[in-house]
């Protein structure tokens, strides 16, 4: 084959496959060529792959990243990755990518969610917190929480052994605490469950209505025999005064 015959050759190849190729490029997007205008398909899309799970599939060998940048200098910018060991990370920073962004949040692959900290402790001071799901390091601030627990109505109970303010009395002085109740140190060391907390502080306030009660009883008793006693004491004065 002459060069003539090579050159006809390959014209012709070009000539179908710029007939050929166009059609099927143009058949994965559709909308205006300007990239100031939009453009749209109707399937999925794959980014880094050719295997469109979804919508929108980020296909990486190690981490998959979402980034949103602001063109602006100075101005915020968010990235949303998959780590390699299967958590959903979120980052930010008002300049960099990658590792030099700050580290804002993390859900992990237990179910586990973690704000402003890359730690989920699994015990504190022997207490197992491998089924706490939420950890925020900087403070929570909310309008309503809501306790699912139990209440101390068991108080009430004809059956509960209601210490004697005597005993009551004991048990601060040995311990330093109410009975039933954890120390100071036991709060520090091991956090404040407050679910448990609120029932312990209902307790206590439901014990005190019954020794107010009990007190109540006595006192009527006193002043019914207060009032006996003085009544025979008039009686006594008006003898004295028919003498």
């Amino acid at each position: 084959m002459n060069f003539k015959s090579f050159s006809t050759l390959i014209f012709l190849t070009l000539i179908i496959f710029s007939i050929t190729l166009p059609n099927t490029l143009n058949a994965q997007w559709a909308g205006s060529s300007s990239i100031n205008n939009n453009i749209y398909r109707n399937g999925n899309v794959c980014i880094g792959g050719s295997t469109p799970e979804q919508l929108l599939t980020l296909s990486h060998p190690t981490e998959p990243v979402l980034r949103f940048e602001r063109t602006n200098p100075g101005h915020y910018d968010f990235e949303m990755f998959a780590t390699s060991g299967g958590h959903l990370k979120f980052r930010g920073g008002s300049s960099g990518t990658g590792s030099s962004l700050n580290n804002l949040m993390t859900i992990r692959r237990d179910a586990k969610v973690l704000i402003n900290t890359n730690n989920a402790p699994s015990a504190l001071s022997g207490i197992d917190l491998s089924a706490v799901k939420l950890y925020v390091q900087g403070g929570i601030l909310t309008e309503k929480v809501l306790v699912k627990e139990g209440w101390a109505d068991y108080v009430f109970y004809d059956d509960y052994q209601l210490k004697p303010l005597l005993e009551v009395e004991a048990h601060i002085k040995q311990h330093g605490h109410l009975h039933n109740t954890p120390s100071a140190k036991a709060i520090e060391d091991g956090g404040l469950d407050l679910g448990a907390l609120t029932v312990n502080q209902q307790e206590k306030i439901e014990e005190l209505y019954l020794h107010l009660i009990e007190k109540e009883k006595e006192i009527n008793e006193l002043k019914s025999v207060i009032s006996n006693m003085q009544k025979q004491l008039n009686q006594l004065d008006n003898a004295k005064i028919q003498k």
